[in-house]
């Protein structure tokens, strides 16, 4: 898995499935429900990225992107899978031991707001 072109050495051990989401809205009126609805869409969905046990040299550089505010490519390295840009919204991680630095957090979540569909990366 890749975001902005950072490799990871170390993928999450769960994530949000990248699947499209139903738009969809109601407003109940005197007699019915008017209903609104803009069909599927993945544009718009949050994709929440976590790992147990992360190294502190993956988590400075995915927070060093997180930093940037920019828009990236994350590319999921499976055949055929689609490939996104998105904003990082949410980066954040624990300590594994506060007494001193073992070189780990813990409790990392990543999220990834989609913006849009790419080809680019796909076999």
């Amino acid at each position: 898995m890749r975001l902005g072109g950072y490799l990871f050495p170390w993928n999450p051990e769960n994530f949000t499935p990248p699947v499209p989401e139903k738009m969809m809205s109601s407003v109940k009126t005197y007699a019915s429900v008017a209903v609104f609805s803009w069909g599927a869409s993945i544009t718009g969905k949050e994709i929440v990225l976590k790992w147990d046990l992360m190294g502190n040299a993956q988590f400075d550089a995915l927070q060093a992107l997180f930093e940037a505010d920019a828009i990236v490519l994350w590319d999921l390295d499976v055949l055929g899978q689609m490939n996104y840009y998105v904003a990082i919204k949410k980066f954040d991680g624990e300590f594994l031991d506060v007494i001193y630095d073992n070189g780990y957090k813990t409790k990392v979540e990543l999220t990834l707001l989609i913006l849009e569909e790419s080809s680019i990366g796909m076999s």
